[in-house]
């Protein structure tokens, strides 16, 4: 039994943001942040229910692309392990997929909001609602969306929702340069939001650490199979091994790599050697 996988179900997605890091070309290659890969077949659902069986994961925590596009989520939610509970990133747009997803085991639905209409977006939390699942809205924010980011931000307060706020995060962008904007997101930070990112030296001066867990409680899945250690590893070229192959390691790895995502730093339990 392990404690959490992150899982991308696809890389499909239905909307295009221009601080997105993840596209996929015309070609089907996937294109993650400045890494071009290929991006093999998508296992069907039973085939994902009989490898995850195996690790009965306490935790899987879905991502993407956008999870509701992968075709029958429905189906696997409903055949996972007694033991798992799943949660959610997603931009909620879906509304024929949310329909269809069971409550039940459901730990947590964070809603992406990425200022793609507002009526559908509002509409789908409130079907969630009444499943029983209260989503959390996550708002990513740019120095050029910041003013309408804070107005967003009042609108899902009133609704009763609590909010992300999510500095954009993109190789070739730096906050350092846009310092009032971003001393205006602590600010607002203050209030009842969670903020995603911490500080700047968060994203320009990440930590190295001479030792890591990951690949052990918590590793990564991709649609095809593959196995990676830390969510961090789709920014190298190194591969994992597929899922049928993989067996998990407990014991700490000397690892020299940047946790360039909230999901490493937080679970990775990463410590100096």
């Amino acid at each position: 039994m392990v404690k959490k996988i992150i899982f991308v179900p696809t890389w499909r997605c239905q909307l295009k943001c221009s601080y997105c890091d993840y596209r996929i070309d015309k070609d089907g290659k996937l294109h993650a942040f400045d890494k071009i890969k290929n991006i093999g077949r998508e296992l069907e659902w039973f085939e994902w229910v009989q490898y995850l069986d195996r690790f009965e994961p306490l935790l899987l925590e879905m991502t993407g692309g956008e999870p509701t596009m992968y075709k029958d989520l429905n189906k696997l939610l409903l055949h996972l392990s007694g033991f798992s509970r799943w949660a959610i990133t997603s931009n909620t747009l879906n509304r024929e997929a949310i329909k269809k997803l069971p409550a039940y085991n459901c730990h947590a639905w964070t809603a992406s909001y990425h200022y793609h209409s507002d009526d559908d977006f509002m509409t789908n939390l409130f079907i969630l609602r009444g499943k029983g699942i209260m989503p959390r809205v996550t708002i990513v924010i740019t120095p050029e969306n910041y003013n309408v980011a804070k107005e967003k931000i009042k609108m899902f307060q009133a609704e009763g929702y609590g909010v992300n706020i999510h500095p954009v995060l993109k190789q070739d962008f730096d906050w350092a340069e846009h310092r009032d904007v971003w001393d205006g997101i602590k600010c607002l930070a203050d209030g009842a939001q969670t903020m995603i990112v911490g500080d700047i030296s968060d994203k320009w001066m990440p930590e190295r650490h001479e030792m890591c867990k990951a690949g052990g409680d918590y590793f990564c899945l991709m649609p095809d199979g593959q196995v990676l250690r830390c969510y961090s590893q789709i920014l190298t070229d190194d591969h994992g091994v597929f899922i049928k192959d993989f067996e998990p390691v407990y014991e700490a790895r000397p690892c020299s790599m940047d946790c360039m995502f909230p999901c490493d730093r937080q679970i990775a339990n990463k410590t100096r050697g």
